[in-house]
This record gives C-alpha cells, sequence and structure tokens, in this order.
C-alpha cells in the first residue's frame, strides 16, 4: 500500500467510527441490548462464571442467549463497562471493516476502498454498531467463516478452514439470526463449489459441523445443551406465533425491504443480472451465493422483523457493487461517478436515519427519571418485583430492581405472546397475567410518562413526579 492509500483508508476508519458514535454522544445512552448484556456480565463477575438464570428478570428463566459477548464484556467493570458501552460495536464494526478491506484484495476489487466506503454510511450497519449488541460481533465473524471459506476454495490451504470453522463457531456463540445466514450461505458456496471442487465443497459444508463441536466444546457442552436447542424453539415459537410485534405472520414487503438496507438489495440483484447476461467468474458467484440467500431470506421470512436479516448483507453487497462498477465491463468514469452518487444518497439517509434514531430511543430519558428518584425510593426499588410501562433493559440494572419481563429465550417469547393475548391496556389485567406467571403479586408498577401507559383501574399512586409515577395495587 502506499503512503495515500494508508491515509485514505485510515480516514474512511476514522469516519466510520465516529458517525456510530454519535447515537451515545448525543443521547448519552442508546439502545436496550445494551443493558441486558451488561446485567448478564455484572452478575458473571459476581459468581465468578456466567450466570444459568437471566438476571434482573421475573419469572426467572434459564440463560440460552449465546454468550461470546458476554465473555468478552466480563473483564470491563465501572469506568469501563460504560466505555463498552459506547465503544465496543463501534470498534468490532472498524475490525469487521479491515476484514473486507483484506477480502477486497484478495477478490481483485479494482479499487478496494470503495467496499469500506458504502459500508462507512450504510445507515442501518451504523445503527446497530452505535449499541452494545451482539449483531456487530456476530457480523465480524460470518465475514471472516465466509471470507476464509472462499480462499480454502481458491487455495486449498487447510488452514484456511481451520479459521473459517473457528469463526463459524463464533457466529453460533454470538447471535441467532446471523447462525440463521451463515448455514444457508455454506450451503449454497458448497454447492457451487461441488461443480469445480467436489472435495472442497464437501469439506467445507463439514466445517460447519466443526463450528457446532468448537462451540459446544468452548461452552463445556452449553451449545449443544442449552442454546442451539432453545434456538431451534425459538424459530418454532415465532412460526406458530408469528411476528413478536403484530402477533402474526405476513409477507415482508420488497419496498420497504429496499428503503431498510438497499445496497442489500441492490447488490445480489445486480450481481445476478451481471452473472447471467455480462461475465460470470468465481468472485461474483462467491459473493452472489452470500448475497443472494441473505435477500431471499429476508424476502420470505414471514414472522417478523425480516429486514434485519439485511444487516449481514451489507458486506456481499458493497463487495458486488464495488466489483460490478470497477470492473473492466464497465466505463471507468461511469463506474466512480455511480459509486459516488451511491455513498452521497447513503450518506443523507444516514443524516435521517440516525437523527430519527436518537430522537426514539428512550434509554437517556428513563434512566434520567429514574435517577432523579428520592434516596428512600431507590431503596424500595432495589429487589423489588416490579413493572414498567416501557420494558427497557435499563430498569433493572439502575434500580436493581426484578422486572417483570420474558428473556431473550423461547420461554420468554411464549411468555411475551401470551400477555400479548391477554392485553396489558389496564394495570388490573397485568398485575392478573403476573399474578398467573409468579404466583405472587407485583410490588410496585412504575409508570414512565410520554410513553404509552395502561389505564390506572384505582390503583394507588405511592409516588410521582412530572417523568414517572410508581404505584401498588389498592
Amino acid at each position: 500500500m502506499t503512503p495515500i492509500e494508508i491515509l485514505s483508508l485510515f480516514t474512511v476508519l476514522v469516519i466510520a467510527f465516529l458517525l456510530r458514535l454519535i447515537p451515545s454522544r448525543v443521547n448519552g445512552y442508546f439502545g436496550s441490548d445494551a443493558f441486558y448484556h451488561v446485567m448478564v456480565a455484572r452478575k458473571a463477575r459476581e459468581l465468578g462464571r456466567l450466570p444459568d438464570k437471566d438476571p434482573g428478570l421475573v419469572p426467572e428463566m434459564t440463560r440460552v442467549y449465546p454468550p461470546l459477548l458476554h465473555a468478552i464484556l466480563y473483564p470491563f467493570k465501572g469506568a469501563g463497562e460504560r466505555m463498552a458501552m459506547v465503544a465496543l460495536s463501534p470498534v468490532l464494526d472498524i475490525v469487521t471493516m479491515l476484514a473486507l478491506y483484506f477480502l477486497a484484495v484478495k477478490l481483485g476489487v479494482e479499487e478496494p476502498l470503495w467496499p469500506l466506503v458504502l459500508y462507512a454510511v450504510s445507515p442501518m450497519n451504523i445503527i446497530d454498531a452505535a449499541s452494545l449488541n451482539a449483531r456487530p460481533l456476530a457480523n465480524l465473524s460470518l465475514v471472516l467463516s465466509l471470507g476464509f471459506m472462499y480462499l480454502y476454495w481458491q487455495d486449498g490451504v487447510l488452514f484456511y478452514l481451520i479459521i473459517s470453522a473457528l469463526a463459524s463457531a463464533g457466529v453460533m456463540l454470538s447471535n441467532k439470526m446471523a447462525l440463521q445466514v451463515l448455514v444457508p450461505c455454506t450451503i449454497a458456496l458448497c454447492v457451487v463449489m461441488l461443480w469445480d471442487e467436489p472435495l472442497r465443497g464437501i469439506l467445507v459444508l463439514a466445517s460447519l459441523g466443526a463450528g457446532v463441536g468448537i462451540a459446544t466444546a468452548a461452552t463445556l457442552g452449553g451449545y449443544l445443551r442449552r442454546t442451539l436447542p432453545d434456538h431451534i424453539k425459538f424459530i418454532m415459537v415465532h412460526v406458530r406465533q408469528g411476528g413478536y410485534r403484530t402477533g402474526r405472520t405476513s409477507v415482508p414487503s420488497p419496498l420497504n425491504l429496499a428503503k431498510s438496507n438497499p445496497l442489500s438489495v441492490l447488490g445480489p440483484l445486480l450481481g445476478l443480472v451481471w452473472v447471467v447476461t455480462v461475465i460470470s467468474t468465481e468472485e461474483l458467484q462467491f459473493l452472489l451465493t452470500w448475497s443472494l440467500p441473505v435477500l431471499l431470506l429476508a424476502l420470505l421470512w414471514i414472522w417478523g422483523d425480516s429486514w434485519r436479516y439485511l444487516q449481514f448483507g451489507t458486506i456481499p453487497s458493497v463487495l458486488m457493487i464495488s466489483t460490478v462498477l470497477t470492473g473492466d465491463d464497465v466505463d471507468g468514469a461511469i463506474g466512480i461517478v455511480t459509486l459516488a452518487a451511491i455513498t452521497a444518497a447513503l450518506a443523507i439517509a444516514t443524516a435521517v436515519q440516525l437523527r430519527r434514531a436518537v430522537r426514539a430511543d428512550p434509554a437517556a430519558k428513563l434512566i434520567d427519571s429514574m435517577r432523579k428518584l428520592p434516596p428512600e425510593w431507590k431503596a424500595r426499588l432495589n429487589g423489588a418485583l416490579v413493572y414498567s410501562n416501557i420494558a427497557h433493559y435499563s430498569v433493572p440494572l439502575e434500580l436493581g430492581a426484578k422486572m417483570f419481563s420474558g428473556n431473550p429465550s423461547s420461554e420468554g417469547m411464549k411468555l411475551y405472546f401470551k400477555t400479548m393475548r391477554m392485553g396489558t391496556t389496564s394495570l388490573r389485567s397485568i398485575s392478573s397475567i403476573a399474578h398467573e406467571a409468579l404466583g405472587k403479586d407485583l410490588d410496585y408498577f412504575l409508570i414512565f410518562k410520554g410513553f404509552k401507559e395502561p389505564t390506572r383501574d384505582g390503583f394507588g399512586v405511592l409516588f410521582e413526579s412530572e417523568s414517572m409515577a410508581i404505584l401498588v395495587t389498592s
């Protein structure tokens, strides 16, 4: 690399990192999952191991969440915990961008910086990496897994396959949806490889099984005993119940998917047209077997939030778009102007999406309300069983209370759908649902103002301020 290339790469990475810091810098706090992961890591440090039950929530349910992020968070405490909440996901996304650059070079992209530029300003990936959650870690693992599968296809070096298996285990131990992307993409790549290198294709598929073994060994059997079976049960709950937002199944709108992540829709469609009508190379075949299954999953997943799949399709899509537009079959000036136009459009979309995400996120408002509580109320809520009209993991983390909410598991989703069916429009119905689930009454009902509130049904008000109220069964 020339000094100019190194400086350009560094500049893109710095801009990408700063963009991913914006929500936390503006709001102070951002996201909900972040507080869950910190809560589990705190409990792990207290016990000296990962907890068997998810802390801070009632009814107590077995912790089945993929544990890799919690293990990474284990050493972060005190000021380090706050630093991890703000910066860990952005840092992981920058590492992913470095892997993207390396892969672009290996794929022979004429201008390997362009994929990074496109990814740097991809709105949904920025928002994903702006809070502490498992998706940036899973995306990095996914890129390494599929990237090294490609390198093994090309070179036959067994070491590449070992790295791919290790990265596949990283996917399994970090995020369920990423695994749902990895499996069909690996199968698709295996099918393509069978035409060229049959043995290598079979071994690539076998590396996925090796990943299961590595994940199981790393968790002392926990992955195969708890995490993977619950993952399957989790999917089946959605198959029976539908999407968690609506409680029904529905075919995703292609237009809404395109608006959500235009790169992950454009990339595979452009690649498919190019492979069929212009030129079919092994590089394009690889990118198509990665990006097209992601798009098909998003189009065919009828059980809610299918747009989330597209976040895992951005990397192959930016590689596909850059490969085509900087290749020999497109006039150089036209290709560069098109890439610049796409970047400008993405930058505008990023500005809009970031502003919307910052305004909509409730974390800072909730924490401010809880920190304004009188000391006596903070003491009373510590360890109490509570309901919150906004089920946000900051509530148990900040107050030390135990919030009535299912955990991120199949059992948690069953409770969620049951609660949805029984209704949460009044505190009376919520109290009844909680009593049935817990076998006893909740201690307090927390109502944060400015959010949807259930009717109070004559519940007694013990405390009320301009931002929240604390009620009890009368």
